[in-house]
């Protein structure tokens, strides 16, 4: 999928994710109600999931010590929780097209994020670690703590390793939620009239799990034939509801 040129898919999955903004209402979050969102409302945004990941492993916390298991429902809500992230997170340089970064962040532009997300990416830098063994909480609360000290994309892919997400899984991954948000908002999600909870009478984000296999030439195309395949599952659960 893609040949994974990992630059030229992250670019994708930028423009891809400048589309969404265009086409999603935000004022039901944003900090200025009635004005588009800027560089410090994504930011907001991006901690906000970053506490809603965290929230999936509070009750892990306690026993964490004698029993260190993740099942595999709580590392799929923490990965979506990740990709949530993702979304706001790449936002963040979006603003920097037209005038919205209102914020200092450390890299300074759209173009200095790319390089630095890529670049620790492909260092491996992160990849070594155990993930899931005897120190893996530990190494998940650092982490969280880096990220939250300094926001930058060296400390995003530091997350995206401690839940063992390499760069295909996570393309996989973007491309999934991005199209579920396309669903939500073709659907009157806006409007109020989107049923979220139609999957197996379940969130619609674990119809996610079941995704069959795509072969797609860009981001694009991937975010589009998943789309389909979701809509004609919505569409088929909506005829006999």
């Amino acid at each position: 999928m893609l040949g994974m040129d990992f630059r030229k898919t992250l670019e994708e999955m930028l423009a891809c994710q400048a589309k969404l903004n265009a086409e999603t209402s935000t004022q039901n979050w944003v900090i200025r109600p009635g004005q588009p969102p800027k560089a410090s409302d994504f930011l907001h945004q991006t901690m906000t999931e970053l506490g809603e990941l965290m929230a999936h492993l509070d009750p892990i916390a306690k026993w964490w010590s004698k029993h260190p298991f993740v099942s595999a429902d709580v590392l799929f809500a923490c990965k979506l929780e990740l990709v949530d992230m993702l979304h706001f997170y790449m936002s963040i340089w979006l603003c920097e097209r037209d005038g919205r970064m209102d914020i200092a962040m450390e890299p300074t532009s759209e173009a200095g994020f790319t390089d630095e997300f890529v670049a620790v990416y492909e260092s491996g830098q992160f990849t070594n670690e155990e993930v899931f063994g005897p120190q893996w909480f530990d190494r998940c609360k650092r982490a969280r703590r880096r990220f939250e000290e300094h926001v930058a994309p060296k400390h995003f892919v530091e997350l995206l390793m401690v839940f063992g997400v390499g760069a295909k899984e996570l393309v996989q991954l973007y491309a999934a939620k991005n199209a579920l948000n396309r669903l939500r908002q073709a659907n009157g999600y806006g409007k109020g009239t989107y049923i979220k909870n139609w999957f197996e009478r379940r969130e619609d984000t674990w119809a996610l799990r079941e995704l069959p296999t795509y072969e797609a030439g860009s981001v694009e195309e991937l975010i589009e034939m998943i789309q389909a395949g979701l809509q004609e599952k919505y569409d088929a659960w909506r005829a006999v509801v």
